[in-house]
């Protein structure tokens, strides 16, 4: 997996429009975006792992927010089972 986006880029610097297009994958460095060019032999292997990690992100997040939803629920569970003397409440 490769952490970054995967970027074509059918434009030149100019505006001009490329007869082919050109692919990059795009990073943050330091709060900064930097685009590295991809080698026409490369760009599927890279594609493939750049989307791996797209999706790889993508569910770890609904993981999370899904465990986050479960553990409020267990906890309400909790409180909602026991019998807590008047005087801890």
């Amino acid at each position: 997996m490769i952490n970054a986006s995967f970027v074509e880029m059918r434009t030149l610097a100019g505006g001009k429009k490329r007869k082919t297009p050109a692919y990059y994958l795009s990073t943050k460095v330091s709060g900064a975006t930097r685009l590295k060019y991809i080698k026409k032999d490369d760009i599927e292997l890279v594609r493939r792992r750049a989307n791996s990690w797209k999706y790889y992100s993508l569910n770890l997040s609904e993981h999370v927010k899904i465990s986050k939803e479960i553990e409020k629920l267990f906890r309400k569970l909790g409180t909602l089972s026991l019998e807590i003397p008047d005087r801890y409440k």
